[in-house]
């Protein structure tokens, strides 16, 4: 948008000013410089592609959905993506969603590792307040989710209402995020999730507290050495001397499948150390597999 300056809030009204954000954040736009500490602000919903559910074949057994054949969807690069194989650039801005909705949100075939709106969102970044309705994200790299891979900073009232999320070669991914290290408020309806593990209908590995988090689906890995539960895939802490973060007041329903040498299948986390749960609750049905432990 005109007259956008460092340091202002862009408000982002449209699909196009949505593209525009990425692009100021991952290269610079016009004679705008790259800028990864900008700030957005969704101002209406925001519908990415029209008519998306109509382009889509969905598998009758397991809800996974491709794109038809001729059918050319509006695709996304994530925001804070990888430029070059020695340095990560990092989100250090923010996202208010302030309660509107991205529809039809699609990355398809993402050729890389950390995968979604965001790849990865720095501890002095954030992002809240939005909800997503009908998203589609392939991948055929590692660590994906609808909002984020990975977050280092705080992620609140993220709403996930319709996901396909497919990482054929891919291990950490969530409803909402690949790695996270803090959520609350959030909710993720009508999950499907496939690929090789490390899978949560909220997030894939959790190092951080998780507060008042649902979640309902189904997740379905095929990796060995893995794990998988339905609200995350693995719950731990970055150091030995952190305080134990606490799961409290989470939920899921719906199934968690596995189909090869799994190591842990969950309702609610598919491996867990170092952790408090309070309050939470599951109801959810699986196919174990040769799994080694179901929780």
């Amino acid at each position: 948008p005109s007259g956008v300056k460092v340091g202002d809030t862009v408000e982002i009204s449209n699909a196009g000013q949505l593209y525009w954000f990425a692009a100021l954040s991952n290269t610079g736009y016009g004679s705008h410089p790259m800028d990864m500490t900008a700030k957005g602000k969704l101002v209406q919903d925001i519908v990415v592609n029209e008519d998306l559910m109509s382009k889509l074949d969905v598998d009758p057994e397991t809800g996974i959905a491709t794109v038809k054949d001729g059918q050319i969807l509006r695709t996304w690069m994530p925001i804070a993506m990888v430029h070059d194989i020695n340095i990560d650039y990092i989100f250090t801005g923010s996202l208010d969603g302030n309660g509107k909705t991205i529809s039809n949100f699609t990355v398809e075939d993402y050729p890389y590792d950390w995968m979604g709106l965001f790849a990865t969102i720095a501890p002095e970044g954030s992002a809240k307040n939005v909800t997503f309705k009908n998203a589609y994200l392939t991948t055929l790299g590692y660590s994906a989710g609808v909002l984020t891979a990975n977050a280092y900073g705080p992620i609140s009232n993220v709403h996930v209402d319709g996901a396909t999320l497919s990482a054929p070669a891919g291990y950490h991914v969530g409803g909402i995020a690949g790695y996270v290290r803090g959520i609350s408020d959030c909710t993720v309806k009508n999950v499907r999730i496939s690929g090789l593990g490390y899978f949560g209908g909220i997030a894939g590995h959790s190092y951080g507290n998780v507060s008042n988090c649902h979640a309902s689906g189904t997740l379905s890995m095929n990796g060995t050495q893995v794990f998988a539960g339905g609200v995350l895939g693995q719950q731990s802490k970055t150091s030995i001397n952190d305080p134990d973060p606490v799961v409290s007041d989470c939920s899921f329903s719906g199934s968690v499948i596995g189909t090869n040498n799994e190591i842990g299948l969950g309702g609610l986390v598919g491996a867990a150390g170092y952790s408090k749960y309070e309050r939470c609750l599951t109801a959810a049905t699986g196919n174990a597999g040769n799994t080694q432990a179901v929780y």
